[in-house]
């Protein structure tokens, strides 16, 4: 029994490094890009640096890296993906004034079209797998199979 249980407490800790590195990769890849978001906040394109530190403090992103690591990080676990800039630049709209611009609603309305894609997807993909399986086990080694073989190969080689 205490091998198992190393097992899954070795499994348990390597998830939990996983979900680290994961979480980094995307902070550093989408939020410390180098560009300013605060520009896409500030309506005119001579904004002043007062507009833009203030658009900054809005965004939180004139917080050192680890506090901002830690905001996305924290929100996340929540599943709270922040507000959708979207429509934020014009008129009077701003940073958290309705519920319609969270990501969460963004994501609620976009999941039904991407589910049935992932659906219809799922069954295409068996349709012609489940055959080809069978075909390529009733004659082994032969040349349908290795055709099989190697359709599935680049199948799984290739970007979708």
């Amino acid at each position: 029994m205490p091998r198992l249980l190393y097992y899954f407490v070795k499994r348990a800790l390597l998830a939990l490094l996983s979900i680290f590195v994961v979480t980094v990769i995307t902070f550093l890849a989408f939020f410390q890009i180098p560009s300013d978001p605060a520009r896409f906040l500030v309506p005119n394109q001579a904004a002043v640096e007062q507009q833009l530190e203030e658009a900054r403090a809005k965004l939180g992103v004139d917080d050192p890296v680890y506090v901002q690591y830690g905001r996305f990080v924290y929100h996340a676990a929540q599943l709270d993906f922040g507000d959708s800039w979207a429509g934020l630049r014009g008129g009077d709209r701003r940073l958290g004034s309705r519920e319609d611009d969270s990501v969460r609603s963004e994501l609620k309305a976009a999941a039904p079209v991407t589910i049935s894609l992932m659906l219809g997807a799922a069954f295409l993909w068996l349709a012609i797998a489940v055959p080809m399986g069978t075909l390529a086990a009733l004659f082994p080694r032969s040349i349908l199979d290795r055709g099989f073989l190697l359709i599935a190969v680049l199948g799984m080689s290739l970007h979708p």
